[in-house]
This record gives C-alpha cells, structure tokens and sequence, in this order.
C-alpha cells in the first residue's frame, strides 16, 4: 500500500460540514484582516424513524445535509469533512531523520506498528512538524545516513477505505461535492490554534463530546499533540441516566438539556449524571495524568465543546472530578458574524456544538 493524501481536489471557496450521528452542521467562514467572520452557518437534527433501515438511516443523513444547506445560504457547494472513531488512528511520531527520498517508507513502517485495522484497505497520510536542521551542501554530498541524533516528527493518520467513502457518497448525494477530508481531532486543534492564545509551556485540553464519540486533544506549544477518539460519548451517557433516573430516554434528553422546570430536575440528578459519566471521566483523567507523565507538564485547562457540552450541571461535574479548571468552550464567540446570517443569536448560542465544524472551515486547501 502506498501513500494516498485524503484529498479529493482542490477548490477555493468552501464550508465545513460535521456529519454526526444525529446532527449535521454546517459553517462558512472569512477570513480578513481582522480574524474570522462567519457567512453561514446552521444546524439540522437528522430524523430518527422507529424502524430504520441502514438504507433509510443514509437517506435521513442526506436529507438533513441538504435541508441544513438549503437553510444556511453558503454560497458555495465544496465541503470539507472530517473523520474520527475506530476507523481512525492518530498518531504522533518523532523518529530518526531517514535519508533522503525514504520518508515514507520509514512512515509506512512506523504505521504498520501502530494502526489497529488493515492498511490494505486504509488511506494513510501525514503531516510533518518539524525535523532537524538540514544539512549543509557539503554535508549533503557525503554520506547518505542521516547523523543520529536527527529526528523527524508530525502526525500520521490512517482512515479505513469505508468510512472515507461513506462519508463522500453522504456529502455526493446531497449534491454537494467534498474537496478535503480532515480528521475531527485536528480540526479541533486547528480551530483552537486559529482563535486562542497559549502562553509558553502552557499546556490545554480540548474535550469535544459528541453523540458516539468524544474527541480528547491535548496540545503544548513544544511538543506534539496527543489526540485519542473515546467511544464513550452523550448517546450512552443519557441512556445510563435514564436508567439511574427510571425514565424514558427521550424524558431524560429533556431534562439535561434543560428543557423540564428546575422543580421536576432536582431529583438525584447531579448524582446521576455523575454516574453515567463516570467512565468517560476516568478515561479522560487517565489521559491527562499520561500527558503528564509523558511531557513533565500538567494540563492547565480543559476546554468542553461539542452537542453534550451544554447539558445541564456537566461542566460544574467535570470541574469536581477533574485535576484541572474545565470551561464551556464556545469558539464563535470569538469571531464576527455576518449581519445576513440567519437567526444569528441561536448560531452563537449552539456555539459550542460547532467547534468541529468551525475547525473543518478553517483548513487551508
């Protein structure tokens, strides 16, 4: 197998589109001399049917595609997609500097050990952060081996062949056309680094908790970022709780999203929601208590995004059981909105849910 870089073709001019489990978003952004703007943005639940299908599943998935296009206005049809979960491994990597025309094969060999699926059936990329010093001319026309203390380092990323494809025939049926597919781990890294200062020796977490899957990326201004994928995430959360609570699960939903009076949530609720996320806590902890290990630097702050990061009490939750301060995370707040954006104070309040999104928007083609 050889290297295939997850692009689909270039074009200028395009959006970021989150496809989750049970919700599509969609953000277009500026960018100008003074940051970011957002042109469109917009978010469309995708409809659950009692008895559906893997085939009427897909069809849900491409209508809400093309009903949040529709409701967004982006004037432009190419799409940047990301990836995550078990079909997907990221890895940091430093290694001694191979010579020159062996990169890859060095990376194919680094990703043979490392990547849980079958790279037969994977498309591997990577990007490189830094490396030592090149050579001077001289040097150069010497001896090919690289001297031993020379390191390469980046991310390497491997996708299996299916859920690439699945999520381009999403996005082609939809009429839409995908120009990029990204990783949802690194967008959140990208849309981090695009919006928020990091002082020297600083190190934060970025917690996105979605639907299935919970992106966990820990990041340093000198070291090379640790990014994991937790298949603990808000779907098994509230159906915990609502085992906890002996209601249904559509009741529990409205009550951690505050939908219910204050009266009616005062039963056992904090306590509850304790429960049913104590093993992404432990998960999430264990990962920090690595990093710092790891890295000899703990983590200052660990900022919350994603579609379960508002649910009621979980960010005070977080802040007790967690070694560190925990904070909503709301990246819109920090750019400008178009005054012709639809409903612009609801973009601003789902904020939080469109970290990813935002982070795809932001990728350089």
């Amino acid at each position: 197998m050889n290297f295939e870089q997850l692009f689909v073709g270039a074009k200028k001019g395009f959006f970021g589109l989150d496809i989750g489990s049970s919700s599509v978003k969609i953000i277009q952004l500026h960018r100008n001399d003074t940051g970011y703007e957002v042109t469109a943005a917009g978010r469309t639940e995708i409809e659950r049917s009692k008895e559906e299908d893997s085939r009427g599943r897909r069809a849900n998935v491409v209508a809400a595609i093309r009903k949040c296009f529709k409701q967004t206005r982006a004037k432009t049809r190419y799409a940047v997609c990301g990836v995550s979960g078990p079909d997907v491994a990221i890895r940091s990597f430093e290694i001694p500097s191979p010579p020159d025309g062996q990169l890859e094969d060095a990376l194919l060999s680094e990703t043979e050990q490392v990547c849980p699926f079958d790279l037969d059936y994977s498309i591997v990329d990577y990007q490189l952060i830094s490396s030592s010093p090149a050579k001077s001319a001289a040097e150069a026309s010497q001896a090919q081996v690289p001297a031993r203390n020379e390191k390469t380092s980046g991310i390497l990323v491997a996708a299996t062949v299916e859920v690439i494809r699945k999520k381009l025939q999403f996005v082609k049926n939809a009429a839409l056309k995908c120009v990029l597919i990204d990783v949802d781990g690194l967008a959140l890294l990208n849309c981090f680094l695009e919006l928020e200062e990091l002082q020297p020796g600083q190190a934060v977490a970025i917690l996105n908790i979605g639907e299935l899957f919970t992106n966990l990326v820990v990041y340093k201004d000198s070291a090379l970022p640790v990014i994991r994928d937790i298949p603990y995430a808000s779907k098994t959360i509230i159906d915990e709780f609502s085992i906890e609570q002996s209601i249904s699960r559509a009741y529990a939903h409205n009550i951690l999203y505050d939908t219910q009076d204050a009266e009616q949530q005062s039963n056992g609720i904090r306590e509850s929601l304790g429960n049913a996320c104590e093993k992404l806590i432990i998960d999430i902890a264990e990962t920090l208590r690595y990093y710092t290990i790891q890295c000899n630097t703990a983590v200052d702050k660990v900022l919350v995004c994603g579609g379960f990061a508002q649910a009621r009490g979980l960010i005070d939750l977080l802040n007790t059981m967690l070694p560190t301060n925990v904070m909503l995370w709301n990246p819109l707040h920090k750019v400008g909105i178009d005054a012709a954006v639809p409903d612009i104070e609801s973009v601003r309040e789902y904020g939080p849910s469109m970290a990813v999104a935002t982070g795809l928007a932001m990728r350089n083609i």
